[in-house]
């Protein structure tokens, strides 16, 4: 069973504004959250400049994986800057 259907992928990102426009790096907020319990699971503060390509990369493995390989894999995940 696909990932997808246990878990899912929340980003709050620190600003409205593109990352090139902030006055100063903010730093986007990653969540991976159990879908029956509703609890977090995995969390990443993430750079805002390279959030976009790191939830994009999360989110093709939440497809592609069971969630037991997805958590085992990203849970080895340090957050870039």
């Amino acid at each position: 069973m696909s990932a997808a259907r246990e878990l899912s992928v929340v980003h709050r990102r620190a600003s409205r504004l593109p990352a090139f426009l902030q006055p100063e790096p903010g730093l986007d907020q990653i969540e991976v959250v159990e879908i029956a319990s509703g609890e977090v699971v995995l969390f990443w503060d993430v750079g805002a400049a390279r959030a976009k390509r790191f939830v994009r990369a999360l989110r093709a493995d939440l497809t592609a994986l069971e969630a037991d390989e997805l958590l085992a894999r990203w849970g080895a995940v340090d957050a870039p800057a």
